[in-house]
């Protein structure tokens, strides 16, 4: 029987997606698919290596390795250190083993999967007034009950991890230009989690697809799509919803976001004076030195590396990807408000694939015709 590299090719991106399931402590699926990446690397010859390893790839992985170790010098964080490690080999075994039509086939099996997922356990929390808990089997129960009722967030422990997943998907599937009735359902099942962050994220990905449907009347588009719904939800959303009800704090907590203790705790920098050598050249990647913007994963960037080396970054990820860089340093942007995402084998694998779809398409905008 002879064995292919395809058959692995599913393993390698749906595992990553699974990095909210610790067994002793450790992300057990993360390191499975490392392995898996590794025995891999049976498959790959000399020369596909050389092809599939420019310059500007080796350029990128140096930045990140460099800032991961002066942050673990300076903070001794080898949590964060070991998974931004980690991501990075897998960024590169990802460009070795992946092409644009694998990424097209496997992006939508991760995307019916988390949509499965999700409202399989929506359904149980409106028939049973309990969701279904997937993390069972490692012994960890979801944080999704609030106080008016429960959130969902389908394969992961918090409702803001899913909508961060479900919005990387579908980032890579607007990218090969599939706008479907899968990617419309992807869309909406932000919102039914009920996390604000979430509120965001949907509000983002209705104007991405604008700009493929409505190209041709764009600044009507953005006034609908944006502006409207914005001034609608800070105005007069809760007159709307029932009090006492999952919609009605989600409008509560966009009328008072300012001093939201989520918001807050989140995006507040800190008190700490930093010297202006720190401020410059950065303190070195890392997840328990502090950031000096807050703690969500850009402020967490930008601390570790610092105003100059997030010049170098940017012009780093200029040469990488080349083309679509709004949409690509929005989606970026957008993903790391949240968390530290930088050490997630997830995060470097989705910037692997927009590196793999945009480098292997012959037409790049999002407003492209099939």
């Amino acid at each position: 029987m002879k064995i292919s590299l395809k058959l692995f090719l599913f393993p390698l991106a749906f595992l990553p997606f699974l990095w909210d399931y610790y067994i002793f402590g450790l992300k057990i699926f993360d390191i499975v698919a490392i392995l898996i990446g590794l025995f891999c690397l049976i498959f790959i010859s000399k020369e596909q290596i050389r092809e599939k390893s420019p310059s500007r790839i080796y350029l990128f992985l140096y930045f990140f390795t460099f800032f991961s170790i002066i942050g673990f010098i300076n903070y001794f964080d080898f949590k964060g250190f070991s998974g931004l490690m980690l991501g990075i080999l897998y960024f590169y075994l990802m460009i070795l083993f992946f092409e644009k039509e694998d990424i097209k086939k496997q992006s939508f099996y991760i995307l019916t999967i988390l949509l499965f997922t999700f409202f399989i356990q929506f359904l149980s929390t409106i028939f049973f007034n309990e969701p279904i808990n997937f993390h069972r089997i490692v012994g960890d129960s979801p944080r999704l009950e609030t106080a008016v009722g429960f959130r969902t967030s389908g394969l992961f422990l918090e409702p803001t991890s899913y909508c961060a997943m479900m919005f990387m998907t579908l980032v890579l599937r607007f990218l090969l230009n599939s706008f479907t009735k899968y990617e419309f359902f992807g869309v909406l099942s932000i919102p039914l989690s009920f996390s604000l962050y979430g509120v965001f994220l949907f509000i983002i990905l209705i104007g991405y697809w604008a700009l493929k449907k409505f190209r041709k009347r764009f600044l009507f588009s953005i006034g609908v799509i944006f502006i409207v719904p914005i001034i609608f939800l800070f105005t007069q959303g809760s007159n709307f919803a029932s009090e006492g009800t999952q919609i009605y704090q989600i409008f509560e907590r966009i009328n008072s976001i300012s001093s939201d203790i989520s918001v807050v705790s989140r995006y507040s920098g800190s008190q700490e004076s930093n010297s202006l050598v720190s401020i410059i050249f950065g303190n070195g990647l890392s997840t328990v030195g502090g950031s000096r913007l807050g703690n969500f994963g850009l402020g967490y960037l930008i601390s570790g590396v610092g105003i100059f080396g997030l010049m170098i970054l940017i012009v780093i990820y200029m040469d990488l990807f080349r083309k679509k860089l709004f949409y690509v340093f929005s989606s970026f942007f957008v993903i790391l408000l949240s968390s530290y995402y930088w050490t997630f084998l997830v995060f470097w694998m989705w910037m692997a694939w927009i590196y793999i779809i945009l480098k292997n398409s012959s037409y790049y905008s999002i407003n492209a015709q099939k």
